[in-house]
């Protein structure tokens, strides 16, 4: 019972009432024997609300009828540190895990605790009544927003495209394909580039293969940088547990047409194209089937092309090989000489030389030719024959001289200076002095 004023009453105790003096805010308290009248804390301890401006309840129950529960101040929920809810007027703070359940009737519909938002199944989570995560879509605000971090993320799952800026980077999910500076990917390229590419070893800023314009603007390099000269390997491999078919070819085109190719077993073939080593230390020309060695124009099959001294060399399984070269002393001579097996010291020179102007030599020095035919005894200690011939057909004459020349009897063949003569000579000249052998023209009987 509280009084703001005076009041009459006639019965004993309430005369023992309206003998407390009036005071505002005060509370008549019983205390066993006597009413007494009480304010502030002691008010509050009488009737179990504690003291001081912190009152502690055991249970505190607010209908929900629109009524409310006005504080200037704090409101803890606990005490010490068991505490597990404070308000301080404008934080709602809650501490030792505990959670916050919002719920309009049965199952909890949204908890916020200290591991985070739970919105159930199908729920929104709103920013000023519009939605920034419903069920599995992501709203208009998120999409639409410019996001400086996101964190660490143990795994990302996009089901559609996904674009870097504008086309800084691509990844066209119904093309299975990633593009670089373009959102433009051409149809069946998994990854298109527009720009340089650089590919670098970890930790190596030195080691790396990179493609860059060159300085023109009108080729690509392709470039291979390591500073302590390593290999360039490119391995074309396969599951060698399983059962590989089909071919395992290097294959480089040039328009989408073959041009170069290494085979699996080594092998290298040009298709389409001339094959050149420099301008013309090695030409192969494709249309006309013609190879060039020193030359980029072959005339036939096999055109080798110098100076002095150019040909080929031949080495067997012997200790020697042999050399066929061009020459020039005194007319340009074609010569075959022995060598010392895998070098160009000569062994046996002027084995053969054939001039220009028709004439042989063998075992002579190409400027030392004489005849038409001459040939010097290898060796003065041989003991063989310079020429030695064996006729196996003998229905047929051994040897037929042919004589040029008439009335001259020092030629080597030569016709009598009588009219019909039937007879000639053969010269033979031994150390200077000259011989001739009668040859006579009617047939043996």
């Amino acid at each position: 019972m509280r009084f703001s004023g005076a009041s009459c009453l006639a019965d004993p105790e309430l005369v023992e009432i309206a003998d407390l003096t009036p005071t505002d805010g005060g509370f008549i308290v019983g205390n066993g024997s006597d009413f007494v009248l009480e304010t502030g804390d002691t008010a509050r301890t009488s009737l179990g609300l504690g003291t001081g401006d912190s009152p502690s309840f055991t249970a505190l129950s607010i209908p929900l009828d629109g009524s409310a529960l006005a504080t200037d101040g704090a409101i803890t929920l606990g005490a010490g540190n068991d505490a597990g809810m404070y308000f301080d007027g404008s934080d709602l703070t809650l501490h030792g895990g505990l959670s916050f359940r919002i719920k309009t009737s049965g199952p909890v519909q949204t908890v916020i605790s200290s591991g985070g938002i739970d919105i159930p199944v199908g729920g929104s989570f709103n920013q000023n009544t519009v939605s920034l995560l419903s069920g599995t879509t992501l709203g208009t605000p998120v999409v639409n927003s410019s996001l400086t971090s996101v964190g660490t993320l143990t795994s990302l799952t996009v089901a559609g495209d996904v674009i870097v800026d504008t086309n800084t980077l691509f990844v066209d999910a119904s093309e299975d394909a990633v593009g670089i500076n373009t959102t433009s990917i051409t149809s069946g390229i998994s990854l298109d580039l527009i720009g340089e590419l650089r590919v670098q070893r970890a930790g190596g800023a030195s080691q790396y293969i990179d493609t860059t314009l060159d300085g023109t603007g009108n080729a690509v390099n392709f470039n291979c940088l390591e500073s302590n000269k390593k290999d360039v390997i490119f391995n074309n491999t396969h599951d060698a547990g399983g059962s590989p078919s089909g071919s395992q070819d290097f294959i480089f085109n040039i328009q989408s047409v073959e041009h170069f190719r290494i085979d699996q077993l080594g092998v290298v073939s040009v298709s389409g194209a001339d094959f050149k080593v420099d301008t013309d230390t090695l030409f192969v020309d494709e249309s006309e089937a013609k190879v060039g060695i020193g030359t980029s124009g072959p005339i036939k099959d096999l055109h080798v092309l110098g100076a002095t001294g150019t040909g080929i060399q031949i080495d067997g399984a012997s200790t020697y090989g042999f050399q066929i070269r061009s020459v020039s002393a005194g007319s340009d001579t074609l010569n075959i000489q022995s060598v010392n097996r895998g070098t160009d010291t000569v062994n046996t020179a002027d084995i053969l030389n054939i001039r220009r102007n028709g004439t042989i030599g063998i075992n002579i020095a190409s400027n030392s030719v004489a005849a038409t035919l001459d040939i010097t005894q290898p060796s003065a200690t041989g003991a063989i024959p310079v020429l030695e011939l064996d006729q196996d057909d003998t229905s047929e004459p051994f040897i037929n001289f042919v004589g040029t020349e008439t009335a001259d009897a020092n030629s080597s063949l030569s016709s009598l200076t009588t009219s019909g003569a039937t007879t000639g000579h053969v010269q033979i000249d031994y150390n200077g002095a000259k011989a001739w052998i009668a040859v006579s023209t009617n047939a043996p009987t």
